[in-house]
């Protein structure tokens, strides 16, 4: 709707959709802690106060993971609307021509060509929600990232930090490798 798109205040909704990129995903956790935790103004009117532990640990993963997104959205969001908007315009008139529909334009002309950009965006996010520790600590899940770091600050068990991230390794490698393969798509598309 952006890219392709005009309306009243366009140009507001479209800084308003940088905007996460100025909050860390902590501070979002911090704000859904305080509204939603367990004295939230939220979790009385949405009487949760009964949940069993496991609904609980369910409620708190889907706050972190509700907070992660809106904080890391504009990694995918941005470049995907950059590659939308700078597609020529002959090539959709030329699909319009040959009697396609919008919908038929978007499936076989312009989500082919941004794919690559939605998987280096999905990398960035990848990387961002792995380095990720305030969010994680704040509303207390237990992530690779936590448990790294309570390992190696909390415990002084440096061999075991080496351990893990040296097994962490392969993926950046594999994370490493698709964002180049994405890139390399994308020039041939182009």
């Amino acid at each position: 709707v952006m890219a392709c798109y005009r309306f009243p205040g366009k140009r507001s909704v479209a800084w308003a959709l940088c905007l996460p990129l100025a909050m860390p995903a902590f501070l979002l956790a911090d704000f859904y802690a305080d509204m939603l935790g367990q004295n939230g103004m939220l979790w009385s009117l949405f009487n949760v106060s009964g949940l069993s532990e496991e609904n609980a640990r369910r409620f708190t993963l889907a706050g972190g993971s509700a907070a992660l997104a809106l904080a890391f959205y504009p990694y995918v969001y941005l470049p995907v609307r950059h590659a939308l908007e700078s597609q020529p315009p002959h090539w959709l008139q030329a699909a319009q021509l040959l009697k396609l529909t919008p919908r038929q334009v978007f499936w076989r002309l312009s989500f082919p060509l941004v794919r690559p950009v939605i998987g280096m965006g999905g990398v960035l996010v990848a990387v961002e929600a792995l380095n990720d520790y305030g969010t994680a600590r704040l509303l207390a899940l237990p992530t690779l990232t936590t448990r790294l770091i309570d390992a190696g600050v909390l415990q002084g068990d440096t061999q075991a930090v080496a351990h893990w991230t040296l097994s962490l390794l392969p993926f950046v490698v594999l994370l490493t490798w698709l964002g180049l393969r994405f890139a390399r798509q994308q020039r041939q598309n182009t």
